[in-house]
């Protein structure tokens, strides 16, 4: 890493225009969601921090209102432009456009590794700084090795800037820069913001009203905090605050609606309870289009509001909706987060159904829950075989869905494999475990206790069914015939299937279809 150079006086010290989203964002071509709080604090800012160049984006030092006149002149005025293009986030894309139309040099861009194949033909040429994201974590060897390369190419811009690197200078040789003289007053206002957000920094725990006024930054820093802390009415009301402001981001809306549904989650007054969690659903509704969002951040937000209010209602509307956000955000994003969560539903449904009678739509709604589970038990097995595995910061609920994947396909030795990394997990990360466990094997014992086959002996389904792609092999030999395989069912007996000349060959599956009618 760079030696760090003392700093120059203020009035003198470079600065740099930071063009990058905020918060949590999702490449959609990819379903990966990125913390971009974390790329700016943790690689940009140090590596600035340690050349002597002021460096700041947009929520920094922006108040209620429009910003649109101060930001050109940043993107034409500060010494330094930095453009992460790792979300393909239009607006990024845009003003990086605005600035290498105004400035031949000082611009550079980063993204995320897994962006590179996706990025537009016209930066194919261009130089372009690339790390590595955990998604909600960044990996202390890849900080320490990112902040000492743009440490390094800074210095040495710093000390000869005349490179060019704005492919319109590079490929148009005779282009001249524009020339404007910026307004001194716009230099002071910059100043005097950037100033303001030090000291409003440290005023955390002040009036929200009074932050309210501060930068969109102090706004969701504060807001955080308090969601942090439970804190749900001051979140919402800061929340709200800034999502009023930036209307267009979709994550303060999700933020939003998750402090909102979480404000009354835990009440035992089930109207006001209900009342929260449609308000938090109308707000995914109306400002995250969640019924045909791609967002996984949203789907997982909305399935858990549908989640709750099927608890608290029993109105089968909602848990259909929950299903429907979950799969799609499983599908999506390939997670086992929206996986785990969406076979956790289908059991909870089929325990409901085997109490209720229906055991053949019982016994289907299981064997749906276990297939997903299939798939989020491999899918948690990848992640634990990647070679960032040990870097990422969820480490410890990829085991605690692995275990739970296991345990509600009936493989209790396999996830009992598991429980030494659980021993290790963290207090809340094992307390939310323990409570899932135990809400999950009072689901399957309810589904085993009420589950039947209509025509049969009465007698209870197993505890843990074998998992429904199992190879299913017949109890005893059955004498060879010169026929197909036949099902036959004795009255007032088990269902049994004849496997005829069939009986020496492996069985592959058994594909069963009932008709049941009801006088």
């Amino acid at each position: 890493m760079a030696k760090k150079k003392a700093a120059p006086k203020s009035k003198d010290r470079p600065t740099c225009f930071v063009v990058i989203g905020f918060g949590t964002k999702t490449d959609y071509a990819t379903g990966r969601v990125l913390n971009l709080d974390l790329t700016y604090h943790k690689l940009i800012k140090p590596a600035f921090d340690a050349v002597g160049i002021r460096c700041f984006r947009a929520i920094d030092v922006n108040v209620t209102g429009s910003i649109d006149k101060l930001m050109y002149n940043w993107i034409y005025q500060a010494d330094f432009v930095v453009a992460d293009l790792s979300t393909m986030n239009a607006n990024v894309f845009y003003e990086l456009g605005v600035r290498h139309a105004q400035r031949p040099n000082t611009t550079l861009i980063m993204a995320e590794n897994g962006i590179f194949k996706k990025l537009p033909f016209d930066l194919s040429h261009t130089i372009i700084y690339g790390y590595e994201h955990l998604g909600e974590d960044i990996a202390d060897e890849e900080v320490e090795r990112f902040v000492g390369l743009l440490s390094g190419q800074l210095q040495k811009l710093l000390d000869d800037p005349v490179q060019e690197d704005s492919p319109v200078y590079t490929y148009m040789p005779g282009m001249k820069a524009p020339e404007w003289v910026d307004p001194k007053e716009l230099i002071a206002a910059l100043e005097a913001r950037l100033a303001e957000k030090d000291k409003a920094a440290e005023r955390v725990e002040a009036d929200p009203e009074e932050i309210k006024k501060q930068s969109l930054a102090i706004i969701i820093e504060s807001a955080e905090a308090a969601k942090n802390k439970k804190d749900y009415p001051i979140a919402m009301s800061l929340f709200r605050a800034a999502a009023e402001n930036d209307e267009q981001d979709v994550f303060l809306w999700q933020r939003l609606a998750l402090v909102t549904y979480k404000s009354r989650e835990k009440d035992e007054d089930d109207e006001a309870a209900i009342a929260a969690f449609k308000e938090a659903e109308r707000i995914l509704q109306e400002n995250c289009e969640a019924d045909i969002s791609n967002d996984p951040e949203t789907l997982g937000l909305a399935g858990a509001i549908n989640k709750r209010l099927y608890d608290r209602t029993g109105d089968m509307r909602y848990f259909e909706q929950s299903v429907n956000f979950y799969e799609r955000g499983f599908y999506v994003k390939q997670d086992y987060y929206n996986g785990i969560n969406a076979a956790f539903m289908y059991t909870l449904k089929a325990a409901d159904l085997a109490e209720e009678g229906h055991h053949f739509e019982a016994i289907v709604y299981y064997g749906h829950a276990n297939l997903i589970r299939k798939k989020v038990a491999e899918i948690c097995l990848k992640l634990i075989e990647s070679e960032s595995f040990e870097r990422r910061s969820d480490r410890e609920w990829v085991y605690l869905t692995l275990y739970e994947a296991h345990f509600g396909r009936g493989e209790t030795d396999e996830a009992e494999k598991y429980m030494p990394f659980i021993a290790a997990a963290s207090d809340f990360a094992r307390d939310s475990f323990q409570g899932q466990k135990a809400r999950l094997a009072s689901l399957m014992e309810r589904f085993k206790n009420n589950t039947t086959l209509p025509g049969g002996d009465g007698e209870a389904a197993p505890a843990a069914p074998a998992p429904v792609d199992a190879v299913v092999k017949p109890a005893a030999p059955v004498r060879a015939v010169e026929t197909s395989p036949v099902v036959r069912h004795a009255p007032g007996g088990p269902i049994s299937i004849d496997l005829g000349s069939h009986q020496d060959k492996p069985v592959k599956s058994i594909e069963v279809t009932c008709k049941v009618e009801f006088s």
